[in-house]
């Protein structure tokens, strides 16, 4: 079996992939060019994250890397090429995805509008009936901040935080027409926000929290003064759907494995935690590894200090997500799930700093 991927390489696809290999499948990672050999990156993304041995040298021996670019028709590859790289799909996998929260319209629809149209025209040159898997996101709710989301709900109406959004619902719109259109066997996953214990390895995919993290540090470091409190604006009841990345990978599969969706409907699952986590839990473990102490304060906040303006101004893209109370209703198989707790986050981030605020 030969599954087809975008994103092969990224901080979803890596697990991925392991698992396809683990289940003795072949992967052509269709890649950006001008960077190493993409078996040769899995296996050390692999590597990093402590797969073993056999595992790593399988990514080398069956994951075979195509240079394309999605923003061009047909790929940018020759006609021939393009053809036959598309005949020798057994199944294909849309993983890559601009995932930047303060993304311009230009930029966010580039690679997921755009990229996600020129995809689907690789997926109609497949043999008919070859299994088509998008990954979107449980953000395509947009600001629809209260309630359960079900699986069947797209839903435009209520907005969108950003960019990242709106292009990722664009995107799952296209996809419905050309399933309609082309009558093609399609499954849309819908992760929520991808979280690991494993603590940051050279190598290894970075990853939202990790860039949050950074965001914040920077701003920290070049405070004349760092603050020992900072308040952010958000509902202290706030919570969010975080779901460890490799049950993700996990689900994604069996859902696809289980799946058999009526040629021309895709069918949509949410990948998603049983359980939402209060976002309050997500800053605590940021506190602690920054050293500061990050505190959600209902509006009105109050005249914000010197540092409080600073940090607001570098994360404001993650600002307007202190106000979610949402659930998301799902009918993917059943998983055993680890709890997204302080300690989970916070192995995730690296750690603690030193020395610590009280």
């Amino acid at each position: 079996m030969t599954v087809v991927m975008t994103g092969a390489t990224g901080f979803l696809g890596v697990r991925l992939v392991g698992l396809m290999l683990e289940g003795g499948e072949s992967v052509t990672a269709l890649v950006r060019g001008g960077r190493a050999p993409a078996g040769e990156r899995v296996a050390g993304a692999l590597r990093a994250l402590g797969a073993p041995a056999p595992l790593v040298a399988a990514a080398r021996q069956r994951v075979r890397g195509v240079e394309v670019d999605l923003g061009r028709a047909d790929l940018g590859l020759p006609g021939r090429e393009f053809t036959a790289l598309a005949q020798a799909a057994d199944s294909i996998w849309h993983v890559a995805g601009h995932v930047g929260l303060a993304a311009s319209q230009r930029s966010a629809n580039s690679t997921n509008l755009t990229g996600t149209r020129h995809l689907l025209q690789f997926a109609a040159a497949a043999p008919a009936g070859t299994p088509v898997h998008h990954v979107s996101t449980a953000f395509v709710a947009g600001k629809r901040h209260t309630g359960a989301i079900a699986e069947t709900d797209l839903d435009g109406s209520h907005g969108f935080v950003n960019f990242y959004e709106q292009s990722k619902y664009e995107a799952e719109r296209h996809v419905h027409d050309w399933a309609a259109r082309h009558r093609a066997r399609v499954v849309i996953h819908r992760p929520s926000l991808l979280v690991t214990d494993r603590p940051p390895a050279a190598g290894a995919p970075g990853h939202t929290l990790l860039d949050m993290a950074a965001a914040y540090g920077r701003t920290l470091r070049n405070a004349a003064q760092p603050p020992a409190v900072v308040r952010l604006p958000g509902r202290p009841d706030c919570r969010q759907n975080m779901l460890p990345v490799d049950t993700a990978a996990r689900m994604m599969l069996d859902a696809g494995t289980a799946a058999d969706p009526e040629p021309g409907r895709p069918l949509t699952r949410h990948i998603t935690h049983p359980e939402e986590t209060p976002l309050q839990t997500l800053y605590d473990a940021l506190g602690d590894h920054l050293g500061v102490r990050f505190v959600l304060t209902a509006p009105p906040v109050g005249e914000p200090s010197a540092a409080e303006r600073r940090v607001l101004e570098a994360v404001a893209a993650f600002t307007p997500y202190g106000v979610h109370r949402r659930s998301y209703l799902r009918s993917a198989p059943a998983h055993s799930v680890p709890p997204v707790d302080r300690a989970y986050l916070l192995r995730g981030l690296g750690g603690p700093a030193q020395p610590r605020h009280p």
